[in-house]
């Protein structure tokens, strides 16, 4: 048998939600108020495809190379729709539990109702066939459990994580950037040793911090394919990668210029049919002309960018 494999969900897919399945749409309210209408609406939605069909983007992308390099169970965690299995039909749907993006739940949810570790709870309390992501580990017989988490993702399940026993633990390894300090306690010997370097010149797998946490799961599943790493043990895993990245030089610092959000905006739209509207070439485009913009913020002004570029193409 092998590896059980649990990624997190991506904000980039392949359909276009409808309308009410967009978290922007839904009225403001308590947590269990904003968690119920999601839910209703969820539940109600036609299905579009199974994950791999519906979830686009590298970091899904690596997520699923991972799982077939060792021939893994994949499950999916939605903030949208809970857990989800590899082979289970989702709707199309805009939700995230990220700060400042159009389809944040976290806006809609009175103060102090809010946390993305209530929400998941609350999210799970709706949708409550299927085992919880903790009952979805004890129950599975794969000898190891592989988990790429971004920050918003380990704050939102950590409190499953933390009622895992000690043999399930043993089990673990958690991939993603600097995500020990998002976890409980329990759980950080899990976490694989992976820093900056993944994104230097000697890593075989460079890429964003977006993606850091697939594209660790990703590497670490090529080493065990290959026999340098035996899974067998946590802190021996932990020791070969460290040898084994002993020698790759961290990343090169580049000194770009900073803009404001409407030098983005326009920095956009001016190279649209350039890159064809494609958000990563537009961003990578951005930084080799020397300019910075963080991940998360870029993709939320090409978002205010495309609304304005088809309102555009309407009025002509």
């Amino acid at each position: 048998m092998g590896p059980l494999i649990v990624i997190p969900c991506t904000d980039r897919k392949r359909f276009h939600p409808d309308a009410e399945l967009r978290a922007r749409t839904l009225p403001d309210g308590t947590l269990q108020e904003v968690a119920t209408a999601w839910a209703q609406h969820a539940m109600s939605a036609e299905p579009v495809g199974i994950p791999k069909e519906v979830y686009s983007g590298r970091a899904f992308r690596e997520g699923l190379q991972a799982a077939e390099i060792v021939n893994a169970d994949l499950v999916v965690i939605s903030a949208g729709l809970g857990l989800v299995e590899q082979g289970q039909q989702i709707p199309a749907y805009g939700l995230t539990v990220a700060k400042g993006k159009p389809d944040s739940v976290e806006g809609k949810v009175a103060r102090p109702d809010w946390s993305p570790a209530d929400w998941w709870d609350a999210l799970r309390a709706q949708f409550d066939h299927g085992p919880s992501l903790k009952e979805r580990i004890e129950e599975s017989e794969a000898p190891i459990v592989l988990m790429s988490l971004s920050e918003n993702y380990g704050r939102m399940v950590g409190r499953e994580l933390e009622g895992l026993g000690k043999p399930h633990v043993a089990r673990l390894r958690i991939f993603g950037s600097n995500i020990a300090r998002h976890l409980p306690g329990n759980v950080v010997e899990a976490v694989m040793p992976y820093d900056r370097s993944l994104d230097g010149p000697d890593s075989p797998i460079p890429g964003t911090l977006s993606d850091f946490g697939a594209r660790a799961l990703h590497h670490y599943c090529q080493c065990l394919k290959r026999g340098k790493i035996s899974g067998e043990n946590a802190q021996q895993d932990r020791e070969s990668l460290e040898n084994l990245m002993s020698s790759w030089a961290m990343p090169i610092a580049h000194q770009r210029k900073k803009l404001s959000d409407s030098e983005i905006l326009s920095f956009i739209l001016e190279q649209w049919s350039t890159t064809g509207g494609r958000s990563q070439a537009t961003h990578r485009l951005l930084r080799d002309n020397g300019f910075a913009c963080e991940q998360s913020r870029f993709k939320g002004l090409f978002h205010q960018a495309r609304e304005i570029h088809h309102r555009k193409d309407v009025i002509a």
